[in-house]
């Protein structure tokens, strides 16, 4: 699966309770025409996180992933490679969700990237939708999840796009086996009791997908596909009026 547990953390390289930014674990190469609202958010032109088109101007990713100077970062747009390919975009400016607290706690782990420059939809470069402000996903729903990071816990990063399948899990079982103190309302967790599959290194900012929605934003977790050890994503739904307030989307 994407090492999405670790994810947060590995992107700013800051160590939280074993937390880690994620990487996909587990999963499979796929392309860009099958997720074309895929996008690469770099760091000083390497591959940093991931993120999803949500307009034409507007990149939805993790806050922990754009906590520098907005200078530094670029978006890779339209490739399935990791540093290949694609069109990079310059960015206008970022918002942090303002009750984001880096890095004790990833409450509001949500952040908008604005580009200077409109993306021209194609095939490989398309919007995904949002969900309405706290829409739920049932539990059990399975989930997709994707991105460039790494395949193991500190381990190879691809340089092809890989997806994975992940159930979604409810925050009761989430918290049996978290400290209920690090998870809040505006989470939410996905994985298979055994792990195996998961968001890891790289894979941070990156979505999680069900009825063509982005319904999370891969964010912490524990290690990379630990058994044991869901992926925690930020909740699109709880934070809707907020993409609303700043993107008009």
């Amino acid at each position: 699966m994407l090492a999405l547990s670790v994810f947060a953390i590995f992107a700013t390289a800051h160590v939280l309770a074993g937390a880690v930014p994620p990487r996909i674990v587990g999963g499979q190469d796929t392309t860009i025409d099958k997720k074309p609202f895929q996008v690469s958010v770099l760091l000083s032109g390497r591959h940093n996180c991931g993120g999803s088109i949500i307009n034409d101007y507007w990149i939805l990713t993790a806050a922990h992933c754009i906590q520098r100077d907005v200078s530094v970062y670029t978006v890779r747009i339209g490739s399935s490679m990791r540093t290949s390919g694609g069109i990079i975009h310059e960015v206008d400016s970022v918002v942090v969700h303002e009750r984001y607290t880096s890095p004790s706690r990833y409450s509001n782990d949500i952040g908008l990237i604005k580009l200077r420059h409109p993306i021209e939809f194609s095939a490989v470069a398309q919007p995904i939708r949002l969900p309405e402000q706290d829409e739920l996903l049932e539990d059990d729903t399975m989930t997709e999840i994707s991105g460039w990071g790494t395949l193991t816990f500190w381990g190879s990063t691809p340089e092809q796009l890989q997806m994975a399948v992940v159930p979604k899990i409810s925050m009761e079982r989430c918290q049996g086996m978290y400290d209920p103190s690090s998870l809040s309302e505006d989470m939410l967790c996905a994985g298979y009791p055994d792990g195996g599959v998961d968001a890891c290194q790289g894979d941070s900012g990156g979505p999680l997908v069900a009825y063509e929605k982005v319904y999370g934003i891969v964010s912490w977790g524990s290690g990379c596909a630990w058994a044991g050890s869901p992926g925690v994503y930020s909740r699109v739904s709880s934070n809707r009026d907020w993409i609303r307030r700043h993107t008009g989307v």
